[in-house]
C-alpha cells in the first residue's frame, strides 16, 4: 500500500496547487532545504506521483530548470457516495479531472454488502486497482474519521459499522461525513475561499470550516447544528433531546405549528416535501398570518445560525440551495435576520450555493485528494 510521509505530502499539494513548478521554486515556496526537495521529488517520481516536463521546446538561456507535473497518467483517485438507493462511483486522475462515473443501486439493508462487492465491479469496469492511490467513501451520518466507522446514518440500525473495513483495496481508504466532504470539494477545488466557514446541508446537517479545515472534533460530530438546542421544552426530537432545530422542521411539529393552514394535499406530502411546499407558498402568499408563522419558524434557523456565527467568530456561512427550506425570499429573511442579531456580523458573508450533478460527482475525488494532500493528523 501506497504511503507518504507529511514531507512528501507537502511537495505533491504545492505542484497540486500550481502544476509545473521547478524544484527551486519548490525549494522556495515551502522553505525546505534544496536537498530535501530534491530527495522528496525522486521519492515521488519513484512512487509514479510526479513525473518530469519536457524541456526541449523551452527557449531560455543556460540550463533550463525542468518543471514537474503531477503524473496524470500512472496514478488515479476515486470514491463512492452512498446515496439512499444507489452507490454514486467517481473515478479521476490526480488533477482531480472526472476519468469515469457510473452509479450501483442498492437495498436499504445492503449497503455493507454492496461495498464490499465493489471491487469486483471496479475491475468489470476495466479499472485498474494498482493504479489507485487513494479511495474515499461519502456518507450520511456521524464519521469517526480516525476508525472508518459511521453511526446515525440510514443503514447502521442504531448500531456502529465500520465502513473502512468494508472496502478491500490496496490503498487508503478515508470515509467522510456527506456534508464535511461537499464543503471539502467546495474548498479543493476553489469555489470557496475563506477560512472560517459554516456550512449548512441540504437538511440541517453542516460543517465548520476553522483556519481553513475542517473541524470535525474528536469523534466527528462537531458542526451538527441541526441538534443544537434552543428550547430544552421545545418538541422532542429524534435524538432524544427536546428543542433542537431539526425538531422544529421536522414533519409532526410542521403540522401543529401550520394546523390552521394545512389541507388534504399538504398531508399526503413526506416530511421533506411538506417543508419545500410551505416554504414555496411563503415565497408568493399574501397571507400575513401564514408569512408570520412561517417566519417564526425562519427566526429559529436564524437564532442559531447566528449563536455559531458569535461563538466561534466565522466568516462565511453557505446554504446549500437543495435544503427545502430555500428559496430568494427566505434567503433574504434570513440574511437580513443574521445581520441584524449577530454581533460579529461586521465581515460575514451570506451566500447560497448551487450544487449540480457535475459538482456532486467531484465530492469522493475531492476526500480522496485531501486524504493523499494534506498532512496527517497525529
Amino acid at each position: 500500500m501506497l504511503q507518504l510521509n507529511d514531507t512528501e505530502r507537502t511537495v505533491l499539494a504545492c505542484l497540486w496547487r500550481q502544476d509545473g513548478l521547478s524544484r527551486a521554486r519548490i525549494t522556495a515556496l515551502t522553505k525546505l532545504s534544496k536537498a530535501t526537495i530534491s530527495r522528496v521529488v525522486n521519492q515521488l517520481m519513484e512512487k509514479r506521483l510526479l513525473t518530469e516536463q519536457s524541456v526541449e521546446s523551452r527557449k531560455t538561456r543556460g540550463r533550463p530548470s525542468t518543471p514537474l507535473t503531477l503524473d496524470r497518467n500512472s496514478r488515479s483517485v476515486g470514491g463512492v457516495n452512498i446515496r439512499s438507493n444507489c452507490f454514486d462511483v467517481s473515478l479521476g486522475d490526480l488533477s482531480g479531472r472526472i476519468k469515469d462515473f457510473f452509479s450501483i443501486g442498492h437495498g436499504r439493508t445492503d449497503v455493507e454488502e454492496g461495498l464490499a462487492a465493489l471491487p469486483e465491479r471496479l475491475v468489470e469496469r476495466g479499472v485498474e486497482l494498482d493504479r489507485l492511490v487513494s479511495f474515499s467513501i461519502v456518507t450520511p451520518g456521524i464519521v469517526e474519521r480516525a476508525t472508518g466507522s459511521v453511526t446515525n446514518a440510514f443503514y447502521t440500525s442504531g448500531g456502529r459499522v465500520f465502513l473502512g473495513e468494508k472496502l478491500a483495496l490496496d490503498c487508503p481508504v478515508t470515509v467522510e461525513n456527506d456534508a464535511n466532504s461537499l464543503i471539502y470539494s467546495e474548498i479543493l477545488f476553489g469555489r470557496i475561499r475563506e477560512t472560517d466557514i459554516l456550512y449548512i446541508d441540504k437538511g440541517f446537517g453542516s460543517s465548520l470550516v476553522i483556519d481553513g479545515k475542517v473541524f470535525r472534533g474528536p469523534h466527528g460530530s462537531a458542526g451538527e447544528l441541526g441538534h443544537l438546542q434552543l428550547d430544552p421544552h421545545g418538541p422532542l426530537c429524534w435524538c432524544g433531546k427536546r428543542g433542537c432545530l431539526s425538531a422544529y422542521f421536522a414533519r409532526e411539529s410542521l403540522m401543529d405549528r401550520f394546523s390552521f393552514h394545512l389541507n388534504e394535499s399538504h398531508l399526503k406530502q413526506p416530511e421533506r416535501a411538506l417543508l419545500g411546499v410551505l416554504s414555496q407558498e411563503y415565497a408568493v402568499s399574501s397571507d400575513r398570518k401564514f408569512a408570520e408563522v412561517f417566519e417564526q419558524l425562519l427566526d429559529l434557523l436564524g437564532a442559531a445560525i447566528a449563536n455559531v456565527v458569535d461563538f466561534l467568530g466565522v466568516e462565511t456561512v453557505v446554504l446549500n440551495n437543495q435544503n427545502p427550506v430555500y428559496n430568494s425570499r427566505t434567503f433574504d429573511y434570513l440574511r437580513e435576520y443574521i445581520f441584524t442579531t449577530a454581533i460579529k456580523r461586521k465581515n460575514l458573508r451570506f451566500e447560497s450555493v448551487t450544487v449540480s450533478t457535475e459538482r456532486l460527482m467531484l465530492v469522493p475525488l475531492a476526500v480522496a485528494l485531501s486524504a493523499l494532500l494534506e498532512k496527517q493528523e497525529v
